[in-house]
């Protein structure tokens, strides 16, 4: 069930902050052009430690290892072709849902 609200909550961010992928990243620019991010998911454990992690690559790859899922989640979003990025992070609330927090660590539900 878990892993079901995971794959939500990374979703609706994807959803918000990253636009369509393309299979590869079109850096020409232009009217039209989509966003392409490479997105890096790291999973912490209680104890803060890192358990896993998984990455969408730019060329449309996908890496994982460890455990895919985790108390807090932390996404960075890059940019594939400008390499600016965005960071987020998430807390596992005891209602098993996904909910936006500040760092590793805070346990900040509302």
């Amino acid at each position: 069930m878990r892993s079901l609200f995971r794959v939500v909550a990374v979703a609706a961010f994807v959803c918000l902050f990253v636009s369509a992928r393309p299979a590869a990243a079109n850096c020409e620019g232009g009217i039209g052009t989509p966003t392409q991010y490479e997105i890096t998911i790291l999973y912490y454990n209680a104890s803060q430690q890192l358990v896993g992690w998984e990455i969408y690559h730019c060329n449309g790859g996908h890496t994982t290892s460890g455990t895919l899922e985790g108390v807090w989640i932390q996404e960075t979003d890059r940019d594939c072709c400008t390499n600016q990025s965005n960071t987020g992070y998430f807390y596992l609330c005891d209602d098993e849902i996904y909910h936006t927090v500040n760092y590793i660590g805070d346990t900040n539900c509302s």
